[in-house]
């Protein structure tokens, strides 16, 4: 098996970033020594299972076929993350779902970030029943606590700090009011700024 490797390097860190082209399930096989519990972040875009035969890749199998290599290839790709990594995994409808349920079974329900619909296009689609303008990015924590640690959070902006108040001088800070229509939770610490 030959795996082709290039190297990259970011002008302010001089450590290697590498890009593996290959088959997943030989090349995670071989690199598995090296990267286990190194990788911060993994991005997949898998075969979509759309009944297409490309000249590359075969995304005409059946479905249980499909899922289960899906199921190899995240169980493979799991024990590269380190304890706070995530990954992110492109998919269109109609397998998102099923490839849901699957990364609910790898990582944990418990490790789901949130399912990021992606425009891939502005115009309408008038060939099918529904013009289908979007695909999903699945996003895992391998564990979410230690994720949300680490994530890169925004400072709060001046715009959005003068929003929140504090004229009854309450000891938990600063905070928003709501109205009357909003679910419960009023009043809990993640309302106040700190």
């Amino acid at each position: 098996m030959s795996i082709k490797k290039k190297t990259f390097l970011r002008k302010k860190d001089p450590s290697p970033h590498i890009l593996i082209l290959g088959d997943n399930h030989s090349v995670l096989k071989d690199i598995h020594p090296l990267y286990a519990q190194r990788v911060n972040l993994i991005y997949i875009d898998p075969p979509y299972n759309r009944g297409d035969n490309f000249k590359f890749y075969n995304d005409a199998k059946n479905h249980d076929e499909w899922l289960l290599s899906m199921n190899d290839t995240l169980c493979e790709l799991k024990d590269f993350l380190q304890e706070n990594g995530s990954i992110w995994i492109s998919i269109d409808d109609s397998e998102m779902a099923y490839l849901k349920v699957c990364c609910d079974n790898v990582f944990g329900r418990k490790n789901f970030v949130s399912t990021i619909v992606w425009q891939k296009r502005n115009t309408r689609e008038n060939r099918n029943i529904f013009s289908n303008n979007h695909e999903y990015i699945l996003v895992y924590a391998k564990d979410i606590k230690s994720f949300k640690k680490k994530r890169n959070l925004l400072p709060a902006t001046e715009e959005l700090l003068r929003r929140y108040k504090n004229p009854d001088n309450d000891p938990r800070g600063a905070w928003q009011s709501v109205t009357l229509s909003v679910q419960a939770g009023h009043a809990l610490n993640h309302n106040f700024i700190r």
